[in-house]
C-alpha cells in the first residue's frame, strides 16, 4: 500500500509540475480520462501487461474523480474514445511505448503497468 501512495503522489506532483512548466491549467479530468483510456487500451490490447489497478485507482482518488462519474460526460468519452483509437492504430507499437514509459522502469512514471 505504501508503493501504491508513492506513486500516486509521485504522479500528482509530475502532472501538476508539468501543468506549471506549459504554464496551462492543471485539468484534473483530462489526467484522469487519459489514466482511464490507457487502462482500458492495456487491458484489451496488450496481452503481455496490465494496468496496476491500485496504483491508477489511488491516483484518480488524490485527483479527487470518480471514474463512474467522469465516464458519463460527454466530451470525456469522446475523448477516450479517441485516445484508444489512437493507440489502436498502431497497436504493437502503442503497447512498446505504453511499457517504456510506465512500465516497472519506465522513463516517465514507473508502476503504472506491470507484467504479469
Amino acid at each position: 500500500m505504501k508503493r501504491i501512495a508513492i506513486i500516486a503522489g509521485t504522479a500528482l506532483a509530475l502532472f501538476a509540475s508539468s501543468a506549471i512548466a506549459k504554464d496551462v491549467e492543471f485539468d484534473k479530468e483530462d489526467i484522469a480520462t487519459r489514466l482511464i483510456a490507457m487502462s482500458a487500451f492495456v487491458k484489451t490490447d496488450c496481452a503481455d501487461m496490465n494496468p496496476d489497478t491500485q496504483v491508477i485507482r489511488a491516483i484518480l482518488d488524490k485527483l479527487g474523480v470518480d471514474p463512474e462519474q467522469l465516464v458519463k460526460v460527454q466530451r470525456r468519452e469522446m475523448q477516450g474514445n479517441l485516445l484508444i483509437m489512437t493507440y489502436r492504430a498502431n497497436r504493437k507499437e502503442a503497447c512498446d511505448d505504453l511499457w517504456k514509459q510506465f512500465g516497472a522502469s519506465g522513463e516517465t512514471l514507473p508502476g503504472l503497468l506491470v507484467r504479469p
